[in-house]
């Protein structure tokens, strides 16, 4: 019995169909569903030509050394040695850094989490460094507070300058 309910609901629909459906009314269209951005002001999305040009343009200088850096990270991690993989580390590290700050200071993407971290690294490790060169004990706990506070503080002037250039806190 299933069968001859879906047999004369076909030939109605198809009935409905080769007679026209009635058309809907049309909708009116607001101005809502596309906000008006008005010209100078940067979109939340950044678009690909807006990225910023390295001096070396037509050379991709940046994305070989971060392969280059994985490659030689990933091998001094298989083979066991520790000075392999440090080094891998810092060029992967230095060409991403590099890359970040190109395209933050282009306004082209915030990075300040990014750059505030590695500066704060790169001081931790430049003071730890200097004060085991001099013969003095730094303690773990007060660079660990030295590196928050510079973190934090690099945050929030990065940030601050990057609204101040694009009007946006961020950008995707």
């Amino acid at each position: 019995m299933a069968a001859p309910n879906k047999k004369r609901r076909s030939r109605a629909s198809r009935k409905r169909k080769a007679a026209g459906a009635r058309p809907k009314p049309p909708q009116p269209r607001s101005t809502e569903q596309r906000p008006v951005v008005p010209a100078g002001v940067p979109s939340l999305k950044a678009r690909r030509e807006e990225a910023p040009k390295p001096l070396w343009h037509p050379w991709p200088i940046t994305e070989l050394l971060i392969l280059v850096g994985i490659v030689v990270a990933v091998i001094g991690l298989i083979g066991g040695s520790l000075p392999t993989t440090i080094g891998g580390l810092v060029i992967l590290g230095s060409a991403s850094t590099e890359l970040a700050y190109r395209e933050h200071f282009a306004g082209y993407r915030s990075h300040s989490a990014m750059l505030a971290s590695a500066a704060a690294v790169i001081g931790i490790t430049a003071v730890a460094f200097l004060g085991s060169r001099i013969g003095v004990s730094i303690p773990p706990w007060l660079l660990a507070v030295a590196g928050i506070a510079t973190f934090g503080g690099l945050f929030v002037v990065l940030r601050r300058g990057f609204r101040r250039r694009t009007g946006l806190s961020f950008r995707v």
